[in-house]
């Protein structure tokens, strides 16, 4: 990456749901639902290649949230992805995050250790000349991709800056 930043991205979720059920023995039900992991995620990218109207892009993630062990927890990590503009000012996206997340952990004692943290995500945002509004819905496969009680499914609101 260079020196220079393309687009801020500041993400909020809006409704988390899961894969399945949390055991009764790691504090039962999940914290999902509308409005119940507030919190942001905030990111700054640069574009990088471009290939037949579609742009890469690469950057820096972080942010806080409420999580769904009603915790809280930090993330910080790299974003990479594609994106397009389909015309009348619509971009659509897919993007993966890799990162550190803390915050989880079936006890008091592991909720202060950092895990691996993925993401995949797609989305849409309306261009308003710099800056846009769009939704998000993004994978977190916690069960998938390793031993934790359930993949998450979480719908963002985003508002993001271009320079």
């Amino acid at each position: 990456m260079g020196t220079e930043i393309d687009d801020i991205k500041l993400s909020t979720p809006i409704f988390v749901t899961h894969s399945d059920d949390n055991p009764s023995d790691v504090g039962g039900s999940w914290n999902d639902g509308f409005g119940n992991n507030q919190g942001y995620l905030i990111s700054f990218t640069e574009d990088m290649a471009e290939f037949k109207g579609i742009q890469t892009y690469l950057g820096l993630v972080g942010g806080k949230f409420n999580n769904s062990e009603d915790g809280e927890s930090n993330l910080f990590g790299v974003v990479g992805g594609l994106k397009k503009e389909f015309g009348y000012h619509v971009e659509g996206h897919i993007e993966a995050i890799v990162g550190a997340v803390d915050g989880y952990g079936h006890t008091d004692e592991n909720r202060d250790k950092l895990t691996t943290a993925v993401i995949f995500g797609a989305g849409v945002s309306r261009k308003f000349n710099d800056f846009s509004i769009g939704m998000d819905v993004g994978i977190l496969p916690g069960k998938t991709l390793s031993d934790a009680p359930a993949d998450a499914y979480v719908v963002n609101a985003t508002i993001s800056h271009s320079f």
